[in-house]
């Protein structure tokens, strides 16, 4: 679905869908938007936050954590950030997406990206 980013991104001169690592690593937000790509990234970070790869990753995603909290796949990706994501970071979310909270919740996918998110205030 040419819509959520499902078009194959160039990786080194070749069309490589996101479940290739390579092209989700390349292109976070765009991979985010896509099914394949979301799972691809999810699993990303089930290595420790503090590995490289998942630092890097973050570091893309971060300033697009308030469009991706609404989009059909990405929600799916921030919630999983918020699960694994240290108490700095999920403050550093938090204070982010704040003034754009009330507008996220509204959306049919970004409602439960917004739960997650209150969820995770400990």
């Amino acid at each position: 679905d040419p819509a959520h980013g499902a078009t194959p991104q160039p990786v080194g001169g070749h069309a490589v869908p996101f479940g290739h690592q390579d092209a989700a690593r390349a292109h976070p937000v765009a991979a985010a938007k896509d099914q394949l790509g979301c799972r691809t990234l999810q699993r990303l970070f089930d290595v420790p936050w503090e590995a490289p790869e998942v630092q890097d990753a973050y570091a893309q995603l971060f300033p697009a954590l308030p469009e991706l909290m609404a989009d059909a796949y990405g929600n799916f990706l921030v919630q999983k950030l918020l699960d694994v994501a240290p108490d700095a970071a999920r403050l550093e979310m938090t204070r982010l997406v704040a003034p754009h909270l009330a507008a996220i919740a509204v959306t049919p996918h970004g409602t439960f990206a917004a739960q997650k998110l209150v969820d995770s205030l400990r």
